[in-house]
């Protein structure tokens, strides 16, 4: 059994970089993807070139796949409970996530697949549920026996739906540049810093979270009406005067 090579950061980087280069090591579009042969020769160079066994390789790509899939699980979790675009981003910590945003559209595939084919079984088996609940209860009216199993499966796929959006958004976001968007979450930055009150802060975050998930599914679903043309739109506050004139001189 070969021993652990210690890896120094910048041998990371360059594994990385080799490994993005090859992309028959990892891209399933490929057409020389499933040519193992081919594939064990470039392992076999990488080796060659860290001095090290094809297996220590092999397991070094395979942690910092599973790193990477962490880190994308935890975006998930922070956009489903309302986390903004620019928090998740700052939050993510570890070094090695920019460097392997290449494999984003592997691992996300992946991911939503996982998702969907979990819920899908989640919902035949309460589907299951409620057929057996429809016959045993024999004096319940029909129509209140598959109206409400249909309107919770409805509900849980809207939520899905907003999730899986947020969820994109953010990961897109990630992948872009800066743009007025991302001044506009500096502006919300200062804001939230120049306040004093630490239960202040905590309100306004909240707020700030609770309209961007009401706004998200007015927007996926339209049932928010177009505003009426007669209907004026609130003044600007002098702050924001102030970022709208700051981020038109950038």
């Amino acid at each position: 059994m070969s021993t652990k090579r210690a890896w120094q950061k910048n041998e990371i980087v360059e594994l990385i970089s080799m490994y993005k280069e090859r992309s028959v090591l990892w891209n399933t579009k490929d057409t020389e993807h499933r040519n193992r042969e081919k594939k064990t020769k470039i392992l076999h160079e990488i080796a060659l070139k860290f001095n090290c066994s094809v297996e220590e390789i092999q397991r070094k790509i395979h942690n910092l796949r599973n790193q990477m899939s962490q880190e994308l699980k935890k975006i998930r979790k922070k956009t489903k409970r309302g986390s903004g675009t620019d928090d998740v981003i700052n939050t993510c910590n570890w070094p090695y996530f920019q460097a392997l945003q290449f494999l984003l559209p592997v691992l996300t595939h992946n991911n939503t697949k996982s998702s969907y084919t979990s819920a899908s079984m989640s919902i035949k088996k309460n589907e299951e549920s409620d057929v057996y609940a429809i016959n045993s209860e024999k004096n319940v009216k029909d129509d209140d026996k598959t109206n409400k199993p249909m309107q919770a499966q409805k509900k849980r796929k809207r939520e899905n739906d907003i999730e899986e959006q947020l969820y994109q958004s953010a990961l897109k976001r990630i992948q872009q540049g800066s743009d007025e968007y991302d001044k506009f979450g500096e502006y919300v930055a200062l804001e939230l810093k120049s306040l004093r009150s630490d239960y202040n802060k905590s309100r306004l975050k909240h707020e700030i979270r609770k309209a961007i998930v009401r706004i998200a599914e007015e927007d996926l679903y339209g049932s928010c009406s177009t505003l009426s043309t007669s209907t004026p739109l609130p003044s600007p506050s002098i702050q924001e005067e102030y970022y709208q004139q700051s981020s038109q001189s950038c």
